[in-house]
């Protein structure tokens, strides 16, 4: 539950000077072992979008192969599909 407040918090520093730190973290993040974390990241695709593409990029491959099914199908409804 922590890492996923966490991971809220460095989706509101995505807007602020600390952008590139934060949306680096969050691309590590992804390889944390618990779904609902990687989950939280997915949330803050839109400010990681806003922000550098290529990270969105980059987060966008990582979620698409993941092997969680829940990880994947999100991404495909959400961002590959439309």
């Amino acid at each position: 539950m922590t890492r996923r407040y966490a991971v809220k918090c460095l989706g509101i520093l995505c807007n602020t000077d600390f952008k590139s730190t934060v949306i680096t973290r969050l691309s590590e993040i992804m390889e944390d072992p618990d779904y609902r974390v990687r989950l939280s990241v997915l949330a803050q695709m839109d400010a990681i979008r806003r922000n550098d593409e290529q990270y969105f990029c980059h987060i966008l491959q990582k979620a698409n192969v993941d092997n969680n099914f829940i990880i994947s199908s999100w991404i495909r409804n959400n961002y590959i599909n439309n």
